[in-house]
């Protein structure tokens, strides 16, 4: 269940002192609060469903498919700061919406850990995993830049039929020349990783907050 608050015009997705794990069987005691613009899943008890990240998940609960936001290509930005502790980590991302397996590469936009902000520095996470996607390569860096985390910045991605180029603040820092070609859906999260560079329970911070002023998509015109 994610925990947050609309305030002042921002949302606020918090972790907070009395979250608990969100998926303790599978995924150890990783806290989560997340949103997503879309839902698929198979049949009860079949292994079909989205972003596969343990090979023991079945589909315990029939969900109805749900398409609120699922591009395929477009320019994309989130303008966010995060207040967070070393072991916490924010993140903007696209996953494939997948009606089909093989369809499930990702587009990560933002991936701010906590263990790698310092006042003016901050380490983002940006690139494409391939995962079961058979035309896809991973192609992943963690790019330093001269920011600062707990001020707004702009993360974008600019995906194309045969690329993707990536920003910060209205500046292209890097191009892949790879693109998954399917929809895919929105994920906004903020963790709390177990242990993060041994970090003691008086250490962690709460709430951890991952603040947001906008997302936006815009699809291109074609003449």
């Amino acid at each position: 269940m994610a925990k947050y608050e609309l305030s002042n015009g921002y949302l606020k997705l918090k972790i907070t002192k009395d979250q608990v794990p969100w998926c303790e069987e599978f995924n150890g005691l990783i806290k989560c609060s997340s949103f997503q613009t879309g839902v698929y899943a198979g049949s009860l008890n079949s292994s079909v469903g989205q972003h596969k990240f343990n090979p023991a998940c079945v589909v315990r609960e029939e969900q109805p498919t749900v398409r609120l936001y699922t591009p395929k290509f477009g320019y994309f930005e989130i303008r966010a700061r995060a207040a967070i502790g070393a072991n916490n980590v924010a993140a903007f991302w696209m996953i494939g919406f997948e009606d089909q397996p093989e369809n499930s590469g990702e587009i990560c936009i933002m991936e701010v850990k906590g263990k790698h902000v310092t006042k003016n520095k901050l380490i983002n996470g940006h690139g494409i995993r391939k995962f079961q996607d058979p035309f896809l390569t991973d192609e992943f860096y963690d790019d330093q830049f001269s920011l600062d985390a707990s001020k707004f910045n702009i993360y974008a991605a600019e995906w194309c039929e045969d690329k993707v180029e990536f920003f910060i603040n209205n500046k292209k820092v890097r191009t892949i020349r790879q693109s998954p070609n399917y929809e895919m859906q929105f994920m906004l999260n903020i963790y709390e990783l177990p242990n993060e560079n041994g970090v003691s329970s008086t250490e962690k911070r709460y709430p951890a907050v991952l603040e947001v002023d906008y997302v936006r998509g815009y699809k291109r015109h074609i003449d």
